[in-house]
């Protein structure tokens, strides 16, 4: 990934040739943007120290300089990216998804005849929403030649709203011929697309099947990269969260044990997931029952029958076990200790001023002193 400037493509050439590599062996992504906010706000000094203008007009110039300004800037990079050796150059526009669409058009074809192969399209605030989508691709793809493979569209989408996978999969139907995922759905603020969400919602809703992909290790998959980061998905993430297989509602596990089909629309199986029923104050005596029925030999070598007496009495104990939990407050120490553990993941701002009053003082007293 390089900003629009040849610095940035020189660092990523200079890594492949320490690691003896040549230039058509990777691909890079070059970062622009197609949207006016910014263009204007982000963009808009650098943009006019590029041109040669006075940066103390920054406010008062025009966006329609910054739009053309902005393409000399990209399509320059990619033209040096083209003579470095480059062969694979994705071009990305943040904050496409609140751009002016025509202009988007006009912007990607410029790279496109410069050299680039693929556009990431970019909702980089999540704000996208279904409707959104449907505006935008039908008519990038047409101008773009994307179903000709004139250029790959790739459709990159924050989850700001919870709407990234169904967003996703409705770029992708309209020709988009690369989600952007990730595992877990990790990244800034509300994260991107998830790739179980992403994955299931085409195979189970959409009845599309990826050829290959390894649905039964969705929740292998969960765990490695929880270890990896530090951050837990929520119980109730959909599809891998540990608790969307676990039933507690005495109605539902009673009708579980008929079919599951009944309440889970989803198998465990099928995504590496365990079923399991949860006992607490939700729970009727069918679970209990069924549990207890399983283990009837164990049960019955230490002398004790199933029976209606003895479900009763287990789920009776259940539940005061239950609220016994909860008036420990052994929740709200479980919250402390999640929420305690995600702020060490980085370093909080509070530390970061302790750090620089640490470094000020060890800079004084190693300093020499004057004569």
């Amino acid at each position: 990934m390089c900003r629009a400037v040849p610095g940035d493509i020189d660092c990523v050439l200079d890594v492949v040739e320490k690691e003896h590599g040549k230039p058509s062996d990777v691909s890079v992504l070059i970062l622009s943007t197609v949207s006016d906010l910014h263009l204007k706000y982000k963009l808009g000094r650098t943009l006019l120290k590029r041109e040669g203008r006075d940066e103390s007009a920054w406010l008062d110039t025009p966006v329609s300089f910054y739009r053309e300004a902005n393409i000399r800037l990209i399509t320059d990079a990619i033209r040096y990216a083209r003579t470095r050796g480059l062969e694979r150059i994705e071009f990305a526009a943040e904050d496409a998804s609140r751009g002016d669409r025509e202009y988007a058009i006009e912007w990607a074809n410029a790279c496109i005849d410069a050299g680039g192969t693929r556009f990431c399209f970019s909702d980089t605030c999540g704000v996208f929403t279904p409707e959104g989508v449907d505006h935008y691709f039908p008519r990038l793809v047409d101008a773009l030649g994307v179903r000709t493979g004139r250029v790959q569209l790739t459709a990159h989408f924050h989850n700001d709203f919870g709407l990234g996978a169904i967003n996703t999969v409705r770029a992708v139907m309209h020709g988009a011929t690369h989600p952007s995922l990730t595992a877990n759905g990790i990244g800034e603020r509300a994260g991107n697309t998830s790739i179980h969400q992403f994955v299931m919602v085409l195979k189970e809703l959409y009845g599309v099947t990826l050829p290959r992909f390894k649905y039964e290790r969705l929740h292998e998959l969960r765990s490695a990269i929880e270890r990896a980061s530090g951050v837990p998905v929520q119980p109730h993430e959909p599809i891998i969260g540990e608790g969307v297989f676990s039933h507690e509602s005495g109605i539902h596990t009673a009708a579980i044990l008929v079919h599951p089909a009944i309440y889970q629309f989803i198998r465990e199986g099928h995504v590496g997931g365990t079923h399991r029923f949860v006992f607490g104050k939700h729970s009727g005596t069918a679970a209990v029952e069924a549990v207890l029925t399983a283990q009837a030999p164990l049960l019955h070598a230490h002398g004790v029958t199933v029976d209606e007496t003895l479900v009763e009495r287990v789920l009776d104990r259940v539940k005061a076990l239950r609220d016994a939990r909860i008036r420990t407050g052994d929740q709200a120490l479980a919250v402390e200790q999640f929420y305690d553990n995600y702020r060490r993941l980085g370093i909080a701002e509070e530390a970061l001023v302790e750090i620089a009053l640490q470094e000020g003082a060890n800079a004084r007293s190693t300093a020499s002193p004057r004569s």
